[in-house]
């Protein structure tokens, strides 16, 4: 019995190690079998089966063997032409593998499917391409390996947009680091914050009386006028900042939230 198996360049290591353990339990019962590489990503198994029954034994054991791969690696090789180089940015690209090797797990409750549907293939055919194994002959499980592929790029390029948006605002705050390194926020009677220095002196009034704002714009301006003075820590006394104005915060600034200090007594904030 003969069998040539074709897959992607970028999994043939892990494909190969998968075949070569299977070829080595297969000689530990006693078959004569051979497994070669004819490059390209192609695999041709050789092995010698005695009977009828010998050979879909040897064919189911091959079947559980390169099933069990296609359930780990399936989203990998469906996600290919997603992952060329050219179309991704690198960082993108990689996070892309991370988070579909994550996904792995997904595949456990299908994996049934896809031995049945290589059985079926193996017994018409003596050649299989991977790639188009999961395309055609498991068209229907295409959307759901579309859908997760889908939402870790989707995922992958709003990590990448974030860490940009965060270096540009590192960069701003950078530009304009001055003398004041140590900043503390005080509420303000009329819902605003009260910017001072570390000796509690105020510097500025978030948002300025002559200004009205809700609480998403105090926290877009707090954000603004702390990376206007270039500060490098931010001590938060009796204020807290809605929970997408904490996160930028922490990224960009040493944040430390107070409870209880001299400072906070002095200015009769209560924690």
């Amino acid at each position: 019995m003969e069998l040539t198996f074709r897959v992607s360049q970028s999994l043939k290591r892990e494909f190969a190690a998968a075949l070569h353990e299977e070829m080595r339990s297969l000689r530990r019962d006693r078959f004569r079998c051979r497994q070669t590489a004819a490059g390209k990503g192609i695999f041709r198994v050789k092995i010698i089966t005695a009977s009828q029954n010998e050979a879909r034994y040897v064919r189911l054991r091959l079947i559980r063997a390169v099933g069990s791969f296609l359930a780990r690696h399936a989203l990998e090789i469906r996600a290919e032409d997603f992952l060329k180089k050219g179309l991704l940015d690198n960082k993108v690209r990689e996070n892309v593998k991370r988070r579909l090797r994550a996904a792995r797990g997904l595949l456990e409750s299908v994996k049934p499917e896809i031995l049945a549907s290589l059985n079926d293939c193996l017994s018409e055919e003596s050649r299989i391409d991977l790639q188009g194994f999961l395309r055609f002959r498991l068209r229907r499980l295409d959307a759901f390996l579309m859908a997760v592929i889908w939402r870790a790029l989707d995922e992958a390029m709003l990590e990448q947009e974030w860490r940009e948006f965060i270096s540009l605002l590192k960069q701003f705050k950078q530009r304009h680091a001055g003398s004041v390194k140590q900043i503390h926020c005080f509420p303000e009677g009329n819902g605003g914050v009260a910017i001072c220095d570390k000796q509690g002196n105020k510097i500025s009034v978030v948002p300025p009386a002559d200004v009205p704002s809700g609480e998403s714009e105090n926290d877009d301006l707090l954000i603004s006028a702390l990376l206007a003075l270039g500060a490098q820590r931010v001590v938060i006394h009796g204020h807290k900042p809605s929970a997408p104005a904490l996160t930028i915060l922490r990224a960009v600034f040493s944040v430390k939230e107070c409870t209880s200090c001299s400072l906070c007594r002095k200015k009769g904030v209560q924690a």
